[in-house]
């Protein structure tokens, strides 16, 4: 076997992406789910259709009763290949590197098939555990710098669970279960038709399998885009001590002030934290990085924290999300190194109301809160007084319809932003929007049917 593609319905979770900090991870229904792996390329590829699950309790109902298009519905492809991640939306492809690590952790161990393979390639070592007034055969492996793995096999030697640790950017070590039952036979497979995940005890996937194939034909090449993305982004000039620090999906700004520099977003993971911080020192080298402004507290934007903070600088997000943030940049991370374990003075976390000025003679930088934000509670935007620039997440600005909610959901965050900008008195020249960067403040308010302050 050297391809295996299993196809079906259930639900998933948006991870890491709860409005708020303290709120559970979104639940998604997916009426199409498909995932296949190629384990000699070690290619991945996995196909979505879900739409949101109008109360928790509905993550119980069969998927099998979705059978057309539901409200609020979105498409999704996403795929790896050897070191490339990327994902797949309308015509576009974006490089989503920061998910390498979790699809290989997909393509060997959610299904018993690859974690066996896994198993093999890797050495694993058999062993046996107690589990209540059983003893059941284990096989332990490692794979290096990615995850640690134990399958859990029964008395017939079928993986009924996989126990793995997977590094996260942010969280550290994420301690994974998956569950496999209702095993039938398919010709010469006997394959579970129900696989559960679970991060941390949090159900991230339930799907019940309709259909699995072997050794289907299964080509995935590297886009060329993706190829040569990297990770060092790219330095554009904002104005006098204001630069956009451009890379892929997510961007972030820099901020020369007179003893200091503020850096706005550490997205991602720990490579694009230290490329960041690379790129600040060959625009400013005399100047030590300050602080960094975390926008908000979802995990594609805080990724890069760790090696940020822990390079000294302060770091500023909501109220809402401090505690939140400091809880997690304690857990452990061992499966990789820690940047954190470089920083020799405590880490300093600084919350953020309604407002916080960073008071500086040369350039002031100004943190609001966004009021009501439709994307996430305690979302900050940032206000550069005295050139008259707003920088902001979430908010992708003139024709962009791949946020939350697609086209309207998108509308709903821009009006959303000018209603702020608005009531704190605000007459932006420019906007940064951390997605998709500069845009000329009259394009912004014809996008969203307004006349702009004067």
């Amino acid at each position: 076997m050297t391809t295996l593609v299993f196809r079906g319905r259930g639900v998933s979770t948006a991870v890491g992406q709860a409005y708020a900090p303290a709120d559970p991870w979104p639940v998604r229904q997916m009426r199409s789910f498909s995932r296949a792996m190629n384990f000699d390329d070690l290619a991945y590829r996995e196909d979505f259709i879900r739409s949101p699950i109008a109360a928790p309790e509905d993550q119980d109902s069969d998927p099998q009763t979705l059978a057309g298009p539901q409200p609020d519905e979105t498409r999704g492809v996403v795929l790896a290949r050897q070191a490339f991640s990327w994902d797949v939306v309308g015509v576009a492809v974006a490089p989503a590197q920061t998910s390498w690590q979790s699809r290989m952790h997909d393509l060997w161990l959610s299904t018993p098939q690859g974690a066996l393979k896994a198993a093999v390639r890797h050495g694993a070592r058999a062993g046996s555990r107690r589990e209540g007034l059983r003893l059941v055969d284990t096989l332990s492996f490692e794979v290096p710098g990615q995850f640690a793995a134990t399958l859990l096999l029964d008395e017939q030697g079928l993986v009924t669970r996989i126990e793995s640790v997977l590094p996260e950017p942010l969280l550290g070590d994420v301690a994974v279960r998956t569950e496999f039952s209702d095993y039938r036979q398919r010709g010469a497979l006997n394959f579970p038709h129900r696989i559960v995940q679970h991060h941390d005890d949090v159900l991230v996937l339930d799907v019940r399998v309709r259909s699995v194939d072997v050794n289907e034909p299964l080509q995935i090449t590297v886009p060329e885009n993706v190829r040569t993305s990297g990770n060092a982004p790219a330095v554009t000039f904002l104005s006098d001590g204001l630069w956009l620090l451009a890379g892929g999906t997510h961007h972030s700004v820099l901020v020369e002030q007179a003893d200091a520099l503020v850096l706005v977003e550490a997205p991602l993971d720990d490579e694009r934290g230290r490329a960041l911080l690379g790129a600040a020192r060959r625009v400013v080298d005399d100047k030590p990085l300050g602080s960094v402004v975390a926008t908000h507290h979802h995990l594609d934007q805080t990724g890069g924290l760790r090696a940020v903070a822990g390079a000294g600088a302060t770091v500023f997000i909501s109220q809402e999300g401090q505690p939140w943030l400091a809880a997690a940049l304690r857990r452990p991370l061992t499966r990789r190194p820690d940047p954190l374990l470089q920083r020799r003075e405590p880490m300093q976390l600084e919350p953020v109301g309604e407002l916080r000025v960073l008071e500086d003679a040369q350039r002031p930088v100004e943190l609001h809160t966004v009021r009501d934000s439709p994307h996430a509670q305690g979302m900050l935007m940032v206000w550069l007084p005295r050139e008259r620039l707003l920088v902001h997440a979430e908010v992708d600005g003139p024709g962009a319809n791949g946020g939350p909610g697609g086209a309207q959901g998108q509308d709903s965050a821009l009006q959303n932003l000018l209603d702020n900008v608005a009531r704190l008195g605000l007459a932006p020249l420019q906007f940064v929007s951390l997605h998709t960067g500069r845009q000329d403040a009259a394009e912004v308010y014809r996008a969203a049917g307004r006349s702009p302050p004067r």
